[in-house]
Formats: C-alpha cells, sequence, structure tokens
C-alpha cells in the first residue's frame, strides 16, 4: 500500500521518517488482516451484538418530588419558581 496516498487522503502531512515508519505499521497492519481473511469461519454463528441485549430501564412511576420551598432553599437565584441565570442572548 502507498503509505503517501493514504496519508493524502487522510489529510496528512508526514515527514520521510515518519512515512517510512507507518509505511512498516500499515504493512504489519495489513498482514494481520491476511491472516484474519485465512481463518474459516463458514461453520461459526452469525452474531449482531457479542452479548444480549435486555432492555435494563426501570418502570416510569409518578413519585413524589421535592416541594418548591426544598428546591430553591440553597438559591437566591430565582423568580416566580424559576431559577433565574444570566442573560445569554442580548
Amino acid at each position: 500500500m502507498d503509505i503517501e496516498k493514504v496519508a493524502k487522503m487522510s489529510r496528512l502531512w508526514l515527514s520521510s521518517e515518519e512515512k517510512k515508519t507507518f509505511d512498516k505499521d500499515l504493512d504489519e497492519i495489513l498482514k494481520m488482516f491476511e491472516v484474519l481473511n485465512s481463518i474459516d469461519v463458514s461453520d461459526e454463528k452469525i452474531i449482531i451484538h457479542p452479548t444480549p441485549l435486555s432492555n435494563v430501564m426501570r418502570k416510569d412511576k409518578p413519585e413524589k418530588s421535592m416541594s418548591m420551598e426544598h428546591t430553591f432553599k440553597n438559591t437566591k437565584n430565582k423568580e416566580e419558581g424559576y431559577f433565574k441565570g444570566p442573560k445569554t442572548l442580548e
């Protein structure tokens, strides 16, 4: 594989030393993929997800919430039942 072509497509500007290093690394990676491609997996079951999926969400039940007094007890930045924050738009 041409490392300069890969670098150009990836918009990377590499020094000649980096090109040599990455060229060796890319060759090793491609050799590993050749090994993986040579493995016969025709008898293996195809899986979409490695672990079983299950719904871990709790039931959505109404529960008692905090009182307004408790909600606003530690702030002085409140107005008409809402938290008041700094302006974000002018």
